[in-house]
């Protein structure tokens, strides 16, 4: 990224932590690096296949955040005070303390500001308190903070990405999720993702039969909007037709603590079937290739799987 550094501020984060004034932090050109490489690996984030779109969901965060990346002295440091109280909020004892970096940068034609929250990786390494009160400089010990690329709990806007507001870091533990949640940040279920979200909303209202019938008419289908795909498998699964049964999904998606907005309709999906000790995985290809039939002879099911070739078998 071929930016500079224009404001830095940080405070130490924990539960029950009480921030002191915010002030404007000096920062060298070592800082400046190590800071812009973690802005590099979060726009790297944003152009992978893991990235979701993320939308503010709090105005007054959102408010925040164009302060941190357009604001003067005063009001990058307001921005950076309101959002230190808004994560400290939501920390508990498991969540781990840190700093709560909030730089303002430009490259020259536009903008952008990172919210960054570093821990110490070095057990013992760096007094978060010297750091916090400004006795010891963050460009000291960056090399026992978290890496670039390393870091879950980041922010930067703007996102290039359309209907997206801002770039999240990958917050798949659960960990991490009161990261965004502390900011006012809602973020989108992952394409892969959403269309099993969505298999288990048509299955939860709609029972076994019209979920096995959606899940294999899926893959034939065009990927899209949620209200697009149920209206595309409304045409083949007339459980599915009324108008009122596809706005209950759609309501239940968008209600999920990470809503499902589009549906990547040729994700590779993989039926679990287990019964007695059993696991059988198959692959979802558009074409219902299972039968579940009670055995009437001796007693119990009999799973029939339908394949092209000789079965293979073997002792793992």
């Amino acid at each position: 990224m071929s930016a500079t550094v224009q404001k830095v501020t940080y405070a130490r984060v924990a539960k029950d932590a009480t921030p002191g004034t915010a002030s404007i932090r000096p920062h060298d050109s070592k800082l400046d690096a190590f800071l812009l490489e973690h802005v590099e690996a979060l726009q790297g984030f944003a152009n992978g296949k893991n990235s979701c779109p993320a939308v503010f969901v709090d105005p007054a965060s959102k408010t925040s955040f164009e302060a941190l990346r357009d604001g003067n002295d005063a009001e990058f440091l307001q921005a950076a005070h309101d959002l230190t109280l808004q994560l400290i909020g939501q920390m508990t004892g498991s969540t781990a303390e840190g700093l709560l970096v909030c730089v303002q940068l430009h490259d020259g034609q536009a903008a952008a500001a990172a919210v960054l929250k570093l821990q110490v990786v070095t057990p013992n390494a760096a007094n978060l308190q010297t750091l916090d009160s400004g006795e010891q400089l963050l460009s000291a010990v960056t090399n026992v903070m978290d890496a670039p690329g390393k870091l879950q709990k980041g922010a930067l806007l703007d996102d290039p990405q359309p209907g997206s507001d801002v770039v999240v870091g990958d917050v798949a533990s659960k960990e991490a999720q009161y990261f965004p949640r502390a900011l006012g940040i809602s973020i989108e279920e992952r394409p892969g993702q959403a269309a099993i979200a969505m298999l288990d909303v048509i299955k939860d209202l709609q029972g076994d039969a019209v979920e096995v019938a959606s899940r294999n008419a899926l893959p034939n289908l065009s990927a899209g909007t949620v209200s697009d795909v149920l209206t595309q498998l409304s045409t083949v699964v007339p459980e599915l037709q009324p108008t009122t049964v596809r706005d209950e999904v759609s309501k239940k998606l968008a209600a999920r603590a990470r809503p499902v907005r589009n549906v990547e309709t040729t994700a590779p999906l993989t039926e679990h079937i287990t019964a007695s000790g059993v696991t059988i995985k198959v692959p979802i290809t558009g074409q219902d290739r299972v039968s579940i039939e009670q055995d009437k002879v001796n007693g119990g099911y009999k799973i029939i799987i339908r394949v092209d070739e000789h079965p293979k078998r073997e002792v793992r």
